[in-house]
């Protein structure tokens, strides 16, 4: 997201949440048409919401305007328990040329993205802006969105050291206290609920969003784990899914598989709770120093996470044509060049946008993006057409 501290991993200061099990529940029932979109006659009262729009604070602009609707705990039984989503947009002042809504997610898991319209606002070239409403949102179970919450210390949430290497002397402690974490979470009031706040969910939240805002389909900016959100939106929604742009790509197949619970809360307590190290484990790929005995308890916690039936309920295979336009640095720390090639393969119409000698994690929408970047992703959400082939940028060439 184009904002420093999201990049470094610190999430905007808020309510504790635990945001993502990986996973879900079976796939959307068969569909009935609308005014607007395909959906299961039974979700009708949740796609034909009116949100009341008003500006969402006293010290933002008037034109960045914030709204609450209502969406299923479980989208397989729609009758029961509601939750509150919090959804944000900016209209494009240039109507003439709107071609839709460009939704957005951040990263984390956990990050919040309510306030998403405002950077984007700063950051997206002037021809992007002309055709597109800036919508955001607090995925479910984060922020202003019916937010979770599990009694972390703040040494729990905000560790002294977030990001750090896995060392056999600290291993075994460093497990104990993560396991420690999740059993707060586990144990908590909001315990029951913990099943439902997951990836394929919050995708469907995404749909939600896109029928409330009379859109027949979706065009969407993701970064980090930001683009496994948006690779499973493609996956149950590929009918609506429109201009997509995933941003230094997760490999969508093994992300996914066995991520259980990820706390966020000001800062993401990377390997803090053991489920933070297990959705982080595709570290595992540049992290060849890492003694041969701490990756396999590493990947042996990451197989328990698989066998647990609360956590765990199958994970969502990414493997369809639509069309995409993945980003990704060579040099990326947090989701290596190896993923990014991953997502490229499991969706089969998307171009990879490669930045050779690229360091860091993100690049569009960013200060220093390489023009070349800039150029072929402006081009693909103004005009709608990918390139004809892969595009490989240096980073060097502004």
């Amino acid at each position: 997201m184009p904002r420093t501290t999201r990049l470094a991993g610190v999430a905007a200061v808020g309510l504790l949440a635990a945001l993502a099990v990986l996973v879900a529940e079976g796939a959307t029932a068969s569909t009935t048409p609308s005014a607007v979109a395909d959906h299961p006659a039974r979700l009708d009262r949740f796609y034909g919401q009116h949100p009341a729009w008003r500006r969402c604070d006293t010290d933002t602009p008037a034109s960045y305007q914030c709204a609450t609707i209502t969406v299923p705990v479980d989208y397989a039984h729609p009758e029961g328990r509601t939750l509150h989503l919090r959804i944000s947009r900016i209209r494009t002042s240039t109507p003439a040329k709107r071609h839709g809504v460009l939704l957005s997610n951040p990263g984390g898991p956990g990050d919040q993205g309510l306030a998403d319209p405002l950077q984007l606002k700063d950051a997206l070239a002037k021809s992007v802006l002309q055709r597109y409403d800036l919508v955001g949102f607090d995925p479910r179970g984060l922020g202003a969105s019916s937010p979770l919450h599990c009694g972390l210390t703040q040494d729990e949430t905000q560790p002294s050291e977030p990001y750090r290497p896995y060392r056999a002397a600290t291993f075994a402690k460093d497990t104990a206290d993560a396991r420690a974490v999740a059993a707060k979470c586990t144990n908590s009031n909001g315990s029951q609920l913990l099943p439902y706040i997951n990836t394929r969910n919050t995708a469907r939240d995404m749909d939600v969003i896109r029928g409330v805002l009379g859109e027949r389909k979706l065009s969407y900016i993701g970064w980090s784990y930001g683009t496994y959100l948006g690779a499973v939106y493609t996956q149950l929604f590929p009918r609506h899914s429109d201009r997509m742009v995933l941003d230094s790509a997760v490999d969508p197949n093994r992300f996914g598989r066995g991520l259980a619970l990820a706390m966020a809360s000001g800062a993401e307590p990377a390997f803090k709770d053991w489920s933070r190290l297990i959705a982080h484990r595709d570290r595992t790929y540049h992290l060849g120093n890492t003694p041969a005995k701490v990756r396999a308890t590493f990947w042996q916690l990451v197989a328990r996470a698989d066998r647990t039936p609360l956590l765990h309920q199958g994970a969502t295979r990414v493997d369809n044509t639509v069309g995409a336009l993945v980003v990704q640095n060579q040099w990326d720390p947090q989701t290596p060049l190896s993923s990014g090639r991953a997502m490229h393969h499991a969706l089969h119409g998307s171009r990879l946008v490669y930045v050779r000698g690229g360091r860091g994690h993100a690049v569009y929408a960013l200060p220093g993006a390489p023009t070349c970047v800039t150029r072929t992703v402006d081009a693909y959400l103004t005009g709608g057409h990918l390139p004809t082939t892969d595009v490989t940028c240096d980073a060097s060439a502004r």
